[in-house]
């Protein structure tokens, strides 16, 4: 039984993703922008476009790209606001 659970436990480690959006974020001129956009994840899906400027997560100003990647892996799906 312990043999399995382990290879379980393996098996679930290197088959685990972190959660994205499918946007890659960056700050530009203070604002963060939508740089690429992967065309088949979930962000492109909601209608985030290249070039899109964050202006608000979860009712916040964005501060930083790494702000809206750690709000999105601990909470799945955040509301966005964008320009």
């Amino acid at each position: 039984v312990l043999l399995f659970l382990g290879v379980m436990s393996v098996a679930n480690h290197l088959s685990w993703q972190e959660p994205t959006d499918g946007v890659a974020w960056e700050l530009r001129g203070g604002r963060v922008v939508a740089a690429l956009v992967d065309p088949e994840g979930p962000g492109a899906a909601a209608g985030v476009r290249e070039g899109d400027v964050l202006t608000r997560i979860e009712g916040q100003p964005p501060i930083d790209p790494t702000v809206v990647d750690v709000l999105l892996s601990k909470e799945g799906e955040c509301t966005l606001g964008l320009t």
